[in-house]
C-alpha cells in the first residue's frame, strides 16, 4: 500500500517538475522573442503611429 502511495506522489511531482519546466522555457523564449524584436525596431528607427516611419 505505502508503496502505491509513493509511486502516485512521485509521479505527481514528477508532472509538476515537466509542467514547471516547460512553462519556464515558454517564458523564456517568448521574453527572447520580445527582447529581440524590440532590439530590431529600435535599430529600424521605426516609431509606431509616425507618419514617416515604416509602419
Amino acid at each position: 500500500m505505502a508503496d502505491l502511495v509513493m509511486v502516485i506522489l512521485g509521479g505527481v511531482v514528477l508532472f509538476f517538475l515537466i509542467v514547471e519546466g516547460a512553462y519556464s522555457a515558454y517564458t523564456l523564449t517568448i521574453d527572447y522573442i520580445n527582447r529581440a524584436s524590440g532590439d530590431l525596431i529600435k535599430q529600424a528607427n521605426i516609431v509606431p503611429g509616425r507618419k514617416d516611419s515604416a509602419v
